[in-house]
């Protein structure tokens, strides 16, 4: 019973709290206390994104036009030519040994020798034994020669020279293979500068190893193309120049060589001088298809 009693009497108890409650509420609400109400603020319109304008393009720059110095630093080499041949060739030769002797790899093989003492050392070996351009089919002796020629004439930094001087100096091998080969066809006209100038006889052989030999052409075809096909081309004009001097005592013919070397040099534009090349051989054509005719006519 006293349990029962002691629960009722907490009953009463919580009634008793929550009717407080709910007077203080009351009351406190007549004061005119409201709760205060947080204020959001207001939705803002979303904002519509505006591309951002794209940069200007940049200036172009304008195409420079490309001159033709090539052809005309040719011209006027041909105008120095007409009127002081020789002074020209002397400085020109001049100029290059001075280039070349600066160059490192040069340097490093002959350091205390000026490179034109070299060069003269090298054209007087290569003057004094030239090879011989024909005759192979009957002597096997001349295959064997042609082949180990510049080996037997030439020491080793010697063919280290000519071999690393025609890889390294590929943008201006045209210049310097025209500007020997003016040197060394002047002949009597000009006295001879830094280097000795061989006889068209010489020069008549060397051209005709290259072309008709067995070592010559082997040497050729073992080089670049651009290379070869120059090689080639001076070797054609210095046959045809001795033969028009009843100079081409091996009776070389160069008429299947000259089709060739003209179908080449036409299709390979990278040579400055290509024109004047593709001329020259058009005009040595002429000549051995004349020179044809009349034969067959006799």
């Amino acid at each position: 019973m006293k349990k029962k009693e002691k629960a009722r009497s907490w009953w009463w108890v919580i009634v008793a709290l929550l009717l407080l409650g709910v007077v203080a509420y009351f009351a406190y609400y007549k004061k005119g206390v409201e709760p205060k109400r947080i204020s959001l603020p207001p939705k803002k319109a979303p904002v519509k994104s505006v591309p951002s304008p794209a940069p200007p393009p940049e200036p172009r720059e304008k195409p420079v036009p490309v001159k033709a110095f090539p052809q005309e630093e040719k011209a006027l080499t041909a105008t120095r030519l007409q009127e002081d041949p020789c002074a020209s060739i002397q400085e020109e030769l001049s100029v290059f040994f001075q280039y070349l002797g600066k160059k490192k790899y040069v340097r490093d093989l002959y350091p205390q020798t000026k490179i034109h003492v070299v060069f003269t050392r090298i054209a007087k070996k290569l003057i004094a034994r030239p090879p011989v351009p024909a005759g192979e089919r009957t002597n096997p002796q001349v295959i064997i020669a042609n082949l180990y020629h510049f080996f037997r004439l030439l020491d080793r930094k010697e063919l280290r020279l000519i071999k690393t001087l025609t890889q390294q100096e590929q943008d201006s091998l045209e210049v310097n293979l025209d500007m020997f080969y003016r040197y060394l066809t002047l002949t009597e006209r000009c006295p001879e500068y830094y280097i000795p100038r061989p006889p068209l006889e010489v020069l008549y052989k060397y051209a005709g190893f290259f072309l008709n030999s067995t070592g010559g052409r082997a040497y050729v075809f073992r080089r670049s193309a651009p290379l070869r096909l120059l090689i080639s081309y001076y070797a054609l004009l210095i046959i045809q120049q001795a033969d028009k001097q009843g100079k081409n005592t091996y009776g070389i013919d160069i008429y299947p060589v000259l089709l060739s070397i003209t179908d080449e040099i036409a299709h390979y534009p990278d040579f400055i001088y290509q024109q004047d090349y593709l001329g020259n051989l058009s005009q040595i054509r002429q000549y051995y298809a004349k020179k044809r005719s009349v034969n067959k006519e006799q």
